[in-house]
């Protein structure tokens, strides 16, 4: 598909697209990596050309990979970045979905830049849960603001 193609994509995505991006973690095979490498590639460079629904799906998608591949996209952190900046503690379980499919994604991850308030309220949000899958990630927040002061 052409550079124009693939923003043609981009920009008129909806949820009925995502059979074109997705990389199930049930199947053997992930047969849509070329094609969402090739979208990812346009959007880290402005994610404003997308709608939620994309960088949330290719978000996933780059998780359930990084799980198949035992690796990485070197861009994923923002991926990640952006789906908390887009939508914080909205799409904070998303976030957490797709950061603890593999150790890659963990550390990855972590590589995110929010700001003061957005991670302020994420803080208070996890402390709020009393679950372990949410106060392991205390730390990483509380690190990120504490370098921001």
């Amino acid at each position: 598909m052409t550079k124009k193609g693939l923003i043609n994509f981009i920009k008129e995505y909806s949820r009925s697209d995502i059979d074109s991006i997705k990389c199930d973690a049930f199947e053997e095979e992930d047969n849509n990596y070329d094609f969402r490498m090739s979208i990812c590639e346009i959007v880290k460079n402005d994610f404003s050309i997308c709608s939620d629904e994309l960088i949330i799906d290719l978000f996933i998608s780059l998780s359930n990979s990084a799980k198949k591949i035992f690796g990485v996209y070197n861009e994923y952190h923002l991926f990640a970045n952006e789906v908390l900046n887009r939508g914080h503690i909205k799409y904070l379980e998303i976030y957490l979905e797709g950061v603890t499919k593999s150790f890659d994604t963990i550390i990855a991850s972590g590589e995110i830049d929010l700001d003061v308030e957005k991670t302020t309220q994420i803080i208070e949000y996890l402390k709020g849960k009393k679950e372990d899958k949410y106060e392991c990630m205390i730390p990483r927040f509380n690190n990120l603001l504490t370098n921001k002061n």
